[in-house]
């Protein structure tokens, strides 16, 4: 087994503007993302829980309930999650954005 996350969500707030940067099938991808969530998180490790912390972490929604940008896979498929990035350098580095449901 690996390290699993389990996450606690304390706070949930607007993530307008950001995006995940994904790379699928070696591109790179931007996604909007639909909140930002403050968490309390707990990794374990073959049954053993470590201390937790604190963090911010970006969701986004793939035609299913909203995911943690950072945990997200899409089948059996790892999305190849990189980091986020603003409206002003998807354009600047004129990435490929997914269309949300409302574009």
């Amino acid at each position: 087994m690996g390290t699993k996350k389990q996450r606690e969500i304390k706070q949930i707030m607007p993530a307008t503007g950001w995006y995940a940067l994904l790379k699928l099938d070696g591109v790179a991808c931007a996604h909007p993302l639909v909140a930002w969530a403050f968490v309390s998180t707990t990794d374990v490790t073959n049954g053993v829980r470590g201390n937790p912390y604190e963090e911010v972490v970006g969701m986004i929604a793939l035609e299913r309930p909203v995911v943690y940008c950072d945990l997200l896979a899409i089948g059996e498929v790892d999305t190849g999650f990189v980091g986020y990035m603003d409206e002003h350098d998807i354009q600047a580095n004129k990435i490929k954005r997914i269309p949300d449901e409302t574009d």
